[in-house]
């Protein structure tokens, strides 16, 4: 098997820093959390929360990039693409 190109991949890195900010973001963090089974009171709960949110604010960027870069395709172009997660 051939060794991946690592400059292709564009990976982004993610640190865990970010908390929820507001009801509805506690409330699908919160759920998340406990969907998936990490703890929920303790010492490590706190942790999980700060995760579960970094990874979701790093998704948040990346679709916010995908979809700059399907627009600018779209304008550019002239194809029609997908509108972009609200």
């Amino acid at each position: 098997m051939e060794a991946p190109d690592k400059k292709s991949y564009n990976s982004e890195v993610t640190r865990p820093v970010w908390l929820p900010f507001n009801d509805t973001s506690k409330e699908l963090v919160a759920s998340l959390v406990e969907c998936l089974g990490y703890p929920t009171t303790g010492p490590k709960a706190d942790k999980y929360v700060v995760v579960v949110s970094s990874l979701l604010k790093a998704t948040q960027v990346l679709l916010k990039k995908a979809s700059d870069i399907l627009r600018h395709t779209e304008e550019s172009l002239c194809l029609v693409t997908v509108p972009p997660c609200r």
